[in-house]
């Protein structure tokens, strides 16, 4: 089977946006075309901007003209795996990428998108609106909004009917999101968003004072140690010298509850994260070296997360006090005991999503 009709592929598009895109030029609905494509494979249920398996792509290269790499290089895989040091797990959680859905009563993650880019003659998912670090728009300086304002359901384009074949119709309600009010996006964190964007996609790097290497793993990788790190010490009195010394303003994080993890922070969290960060990498490593010194930090505190260190992260460590338990050299071991049975069911019922 060949498609009738291919739409054109954006060069920045992701794989699930061409595909809905696909299923309505060719007179469907996502669903139904997923399993003409794919038959036993639940695509509808997958998230297709994050991997897509070998099988899957050889199946869809035959009925298109693109080739398995440039199905591939639809999704986020190959971008994220430059940053991570190890083979990137298709059913885990990646550092950066925004998981789709909804999660028990969490609807603070999904896809994103912008109101006035569906507005578009031709409109198109990009595929950085899933990664963490993307909060608004850079054409029209707006933030990216990820549910419909009229029944507050998450986006969820691969969930359109047959009778809605609208990329811009919210798949629950069938409000026009093109209509879809929103806030301006700030200036700092649009620009350190373009930074990273050019980084991951491009390989444009750009050097920073606060890092020890200027290689992509190291920016990445002391973004996502710094972030926990900031929201670690915030509340402690003497490392207000921290703050104040680097000239970083916390009064948002003083004013409202910010979740812990970074990829599942609403909008308005991830921005003031990433104007937060984007202040420290400018500061001179040196400078950042002694304060930690001063201020007593220990190891532990400073390189906790993520499991992934980062060249800066590393050599900050070494100049860090190293705390009691870290040197303990045969920890008490405890036997390992089976979870309970809701605790196991709870841990499927996550699986399943992911599935």
């Amino acid at each position: 089977m060949k498609l009738s009709i291919e739409p054109k592929v954006f060069s920045d598009e992701s794989l699930n946006s061409w595909l809905i895109r696909s299923s309505i030029a060719n007179g469907s609905d996502p669903r139904s075309f997923y399993i003409a494509l794919w038959e036993e494979y639940k695509a509808w249920n997958k998230d297709l901007d994050k991997h897509l398996p070998k099988q899957q792509a050889y199946s869809l290269a035959k009925m298109t003209a693109l080739t398995p790499e440039e199905i591939k290089n639809l999704t986020l895989e190959p971008y994220l795996q430059k940053i991570i040091d190890k083979p990137l797990n298709p059913l885990g959680l990646w550092y950066f990428l925004i998981p789709r859905g909804k999660r028990g009563l969490s609807q603070t993650n999904g896809m994103h998108f912008c109101s006035k880019c569906l507005s578009d003659s031709t409109p198109y998912l990009k595929r950085q609106w899933r990664l963490a670090w993307n909060i608004g728009c850079p054409v029209h300086k707006i933030k990216l909004l990820n549910k419909c304002p009229n029944c507050r359901i998450i986006f969820s384009p691969q969930l359109l009917k047959y009778d809605t074949p609208k990329i811009y119709l919210c798949s629950s309600c069938g409000f026009d999101l093109r209509g879809a009010e929103t806030t301006p996006a700030d200036g700092k964190a649009l620009k350190f968003q373009e930074i990273l964007n050019k980084a991951i996609f491009n390989t444009q790097i750009t050097s920073f004072p606060a890092l020890h290497t200027q290689s992509l793993q190291d920016l990445f990788m002391t973004i996502r140690s710094i972030i926990p790190f900031f929201q670690q010490i915030y509340k402690l009195k003497k490392y207000h010298l921290f703050f104040e010394t680097l000239d970083l303003d916390i009064h948002y994080m003083e004013e409202s509850k910010i979740m812990h993890v970074f990829e599942k922070m609403s909008i308005d969290d991830r921005e003031f994260l990433l104007k937060l960060t984007y202040q420290f990498l400018q500061a001179d490593i040196e400078t950042i070296k002694k304060l930690l010194q001063q201020l007593e930090t220990t190891n532990k505190v400073f390189s906790s997360k993520p499991a992934s260190m980062s060249p800066t992260i590393l050599y900050l460590s070494k100049f860090l006090k190293i705390t009691d338990s870290s040197k303990i050299e045969n920890p008490k071991q405890y036997a390992i005991k089976p979870n309970a049975k809701d605790e196991v069911n709870r841990l499927y019922s996550e699986l399943l999503e992911l599935i």
